[in-house]
């Protein structure tokens, strides 16, 4: 049974026709796809995958593809500049989306939130994610994100599998912040792959930032052909 969202969304980085975790990518988008608007329209999300190779130019891209009720399209579009580090608001904000699991159908909420600059999301009183980046903490015992509902991020799963598990659990938002003071909140996502999160106006954590340099130069380097 189809569920009724306005749209679909999925971007992501591609540096001459390779990009991370494109798999990830294709099956997250079909699925969603799929689940909102049936078989007909997973099939042509499924086609337009295949056809990426030959459509997406050459250089640094951020292709945009959409699904709506009426059919799936596709945009090529140049990258905006990668940042190194992402600022968040002091304050965190309360996630009233209805579908944040899904890419695309509540995004001018997302842009509503976030139009004085990158916020912190809470669900059921814990963070979930930001309004454009996955969450990682590094603690004494490994990594770990947060179990709220939140978009399924492909970055993370990159993560989990090529530098480390990330373990589920709650996160309050007083550790979040204190982590982000210590130099151990990254975000992830299929822009700018790796950043350290720093609360806006404060100063950078250098140890943070090379090393979140050096996963997201792993990052890009395990970039896969498009289909």
């Amino acid at each position: 049974m189809c569920i009724s969202v306005p749209r679909i969304i999925d971007s992501f980085l591609v540096v001459d026709g390779r990009a991370t975790g494109i798999l990830t990518h294709q099956q997250r988008f079909v699925t969603a796809v799929r689940d909102s608007y049936g078989e007909t329209r997973a099939g042509e999300a499924e086609e337009l995958y295949a056809q990426l190779g030959s459509r997406v130019t050459a250089g640094r891209r951020f292709p945009r593809l959409e699904a709506t009720v009426s059919g799936v399209t596709m945009v090529d579009r140049p990258a905006p500049a990668q940042g190194t580090v992402l600022e968040v608001q002091d304050e965190p904000v309360v996630d009233e989306r209805q579908w944040p699991e899904l890419k695309g159908p509540e995004l001018n909420w997302l842009q509503d939130a976030a139009r004085d600059g990158e916020v912190v999301l809470l669900r059921g009183g814990a963070v979930a994610e930001t309004t454009t980046a996955a969450i990682v903490l590094l603690t004494e015992t490994g990594f770990v994100g947060p179990d709220a509902p939140a978009l399924r991020s492909t970055t993370r799963h990159w993560f989990s599998q090529a530098i480390g598990p990330v373990h589920s659990r709650r996160i309050e938002a007083a550790e979040l912040y204190r982590a982000m003071a210590e130099g151990r909140a990254f975000a992830l996502n299929a822009l700018h792959g790796v950043r350290p999160i720093v609360a806006a106006g404060s100063a950078r954590n250098r140890a943070a930032v090379q090393q979140a340099a050096q996963w997201r130069a792993r990052w890009l380097t395990d970039a896969e052909p498009l289909l």
